[in-house]
C-alpha cells in the first residue's frame, strides 16, 4: 500500500448498515421503525373472519327468507260457474250460493266468474253477461266487498293479500 497507511483507510470507512437498514450516505446513523410489520397474517385472519361472518349473515337471511314465506307460489285459479236456469230458480224462491261469503286470495291469483244462464247476473262485485265469462287477475292487496246475491248470506267479502 503506498502513500497510505491501514489506520488512516479504516478511519475513512464508515460502518457497514444493519440488516434491513437502508444505507444512508447523508446520516452516519440511522432510527429503528416506528412500527415492526407483523408477521402472524393479521390481514390474513381478519379478511377470513370477514368471510365467515358474511356466509353467517347470508345464512340466517337465506333461513328467515324461507320461514317468512320466501318461497314462491303459483297463481291460483278459482272459479264459479252461474248454472243454467239459475234465474229462474230464484224467482221460484229458491236460494242459489254459487260463490262464498269470504274469499282470500293473493296478488296473481286469478278468478274465472262463468255466467251459463240465458239472463246477465250480479256475481262479487261483477256483473257477467249471458252465456260469458270473466276473468279478473288481482295485481294488488285490497278488500273488495258488498252486495252479492249468489253469495252465502248475500254478502260477499274478497280480501287480497301480497
Amino acid at each position: 500500500m503506498t502513500g497510505a497507511s491501514a489506520e488512516s483507510i479504516a478511519d475513512s470507512l464508515e460502518p457497514a448498515p444493519a440488516t434491513g437498514a437502508i444505507a444512508d450516505s447523508s446520516t452516519a446513523t440511522q432510527s429503528p421503525p416506528d412500527r415492526v410489520p407483523s408477521r402472524s397474517g393479521g390481514l390474513g385472519v381478519t379478511i377470513a373472519l370477514a368471510l365467515a361472518a358474511s356466509v353467517v349473515v347470508m345464512g340466517i337471511g337465506f333461513v328467515v327468507w324461507k320461514v317468512i314465506g320466501g318461497t314462491e307460489r303459483e297463481p291460483k285459479t278459482v272459479e264459479f260457474v252461474i248454472p243454467k236456469g239459475t234465474k229462474t230458480r230464484q224467482k221460484a224462491g229458491e236460494k242459489v250460493v254459487v260463490m262464498p261469503s269470504h274469499l282470500e286470495l293473493q296478488v296473481g291469483d286469478r278468478m274465472i266468474l262463468r255466467n251459463e244462464d240465458v239472463v246477465r247476473h250480479p256475481i262479487g262485485p261483477y256483473m257477467v253477461r249471458a252465456l260469458n265469462e270473466i276473468t279478473v287477475v288481482y295485481g294488488a292487496p285490497g278488500v273488495y266487498e258488498g252486495y252479492c246475491p249468489l253469495s252465502d248470506g248475500e254478502q260477499y267479502k274478497i280480501v287480497v293479500t301480497e
